[in-house]
């Protein structure tokens, strides 16, 4: 097994997601996303996540919220000329403070994964790579 460094620079994340709570304290929902960031040689890599969200919200104190999701799901990516579908996982805090009764603001922190299974090498190995980004955004929340 071989590892390489793809070096990544900074780059964006946006997300529309919408979940409706079967409790008090967890939610269930969707999302769909677009990544995107830039190789040290100035290839674009973009990924777009379409996922099934699950989200636990331990504290709840009318002004001040902290949210813990599960995104399961697949990615379409693509980077340079090459396209695929893969398997894609993800898991983040977000604490947020409502300035009203329905609009926050939050920062969203956590962990994207996602992989790619090739066929058969020249070695006649399997072969695979692994993607875990960590995002790190402004999130403006509506409840209701």
């Amino acid at each position: 097994m071989t590892f390489s460094d793809t070096h990544l620079k900074l780059g964006g994340f946006a997300s529309l997601s919408y979940q409706a709570y079967l409790s008090e304290y967890t939610a269930l929902g969707g999302e769909l996303a677009y990544v995107f960031n830039y190789s040290n040689s100035g290839l674009l890599l973009t990924t777009v996540p379409i996922t099934a969200k699950f989200t636990y919200v331990p504290v709840q104190t009318g002004k001040f919220d902290i949210a813990l999701s599960l995104n399961l799901g697949g990615a379409f990516i693509r980077y340079n000329e090459g396209k695929y579908f893969a398997p894609f996982a993800s898991l983040t805090l977000t604490p947020s403070f409502f300035f009203t009764e329905n609009w926050g603001l939050g920062v969203e922190t956590g962990l994207m994964v996602t992989s790619e299974f090739y066929g058969k090498n020249s070695n006649k190995n399997l072969a695979s790579a692994f993607c875990g980004l960590m995002p790190v955004t402004l999130t403006l929340s509506y409840r209701h």
